[in-house]
C-alpha cells in the first residue's frame, strides 16, 4: 500500500537484475495513479512466476546429460551437462519424455515438489 498524489502517475518497478534465477516477471513496470489523493492497494502477485530446478536421471541413476525434456502440452526444456533443467512451477504432477540426440527416450513423471526425477524405463 502506498499513497498516490492526485493526477500523478506512479511507477512501481521490479529490479529484475536482483531477482533469483528461478523467479520471473511478466512486466517489469506497473504504472498506477488516480484523480484524487488516496492510498492505493496493489496486488501484483500474478505478475511473478516461480520456476524450479529439477535433476533428471536415467533409470540406472546416471545424469540425463544432453537430453531434452518434452512436457505434455508442448513445452521443451534443454537439460544441462548435469541433467538439470529449469521447469515451471506446477501444483500438479507433470509428465513428459526425455529425448537424447541419439534417439534414446524415456518417460518421466515430475511431482510438484520433486528435486530429482528418474526415467520410468531405460532409455
Amino acid at each position: 500500500m502506498f499513497s498516490s498524489p492526485a493526477g500523478q502517475a506512479v511507477a512501481i518497478s521490479v529490479d529484475v537484475a536482483r531477482l533469483p534465477l528461478e523467479v520471473g516477471v511478466k512486466q517489469a513496470v506497473l504504472i498506477v495513479g488516480g484523480t484524487a489523493d488516496r492510498a492505493l492497494l496493489v496486488d501484483w502477485t500474478g505478475n511473478f512466476t516461480r520456476q524450479r530446478f529439477v535433476d533428471f536421471q536415467t533409470a540406472s541413476g546416471e545424469d540425463a546429460t544432453g537430453a531434452t525434456l518434452f512436457l505434455e502440452g508442448g513445452e521443451q526444456v534443454n537439460l544441462n551437462s548435469f541433467g538439470t533443467g529449469l521447469l515451471p512451477g506446477a501444483a500438479v504432477t507433470l509428465t513428459g519424455q526425455l529425448v537424447w540426440p541419439d534417439g534414446r527416450r524415456c518417460a518421466v513423471r515430475i511431482a510438484p515438489d520433486a528435486e530429482q526425477v528418474r526415467c520410468q524405463s531405460s532409455p
